[in-house]
């Protein structure tokens, strides 16, 4: 069994060094942690002294690996408005195959490209 950390003791700790505190079985990890502390304006004021534990070159090569890690992850991941198009052309598609359909009639097929020009047009 491992310490329990107050969340008043992981602000003290991220607000002096920057550091993280985790327990093996936390549910909110590193970004989690980060994101909600910057979030309420928990600014570190000095970095962690176990950085001073290795030297300038291996961690700027940590951070040089980190940073490639996330470009190469970035790089992978569609773009919003690609996402967007492929949703709507979908959706085109479906309503086109639907309007075509042999079992709607005229009037059917007007309604189906009014809604759908309607949604198009948000």
């Amino acid at each position: 069994m491992g310490y329990i950390y107050t969340p008043q003791y992981k602000i003290e700790q991220f607000t002096s060094t920057g550091r993280l505190m985790l327990e093996p079985e936390e549910l909110f990890r590193e970004a989690s942690w980060f994101s909600v502390l910057v979030g309420q304006n928990h600014m570190p004021r000095d970095y962690s002294p176990l950085l001073d534990a290795e030297s300038t070159s291996t961690n700027a090569q940590a951070l040089s690996e980190q940073r490639r890690v996330l470009a190469s992850a970035v790089a992978a991941i569609p773009m919003h408005a690609d996402i967007l198009k492929r949703i709507v052309n979908a959706k085109v598609a479906k309503a086109r195959d639907v309007a075509i359909d042999e079992r709607c009639g005229l009037a059917a097929r007007s309604v189906v490209f009014a809604a759908l020009s309607t949604r198009l047009c948000f």
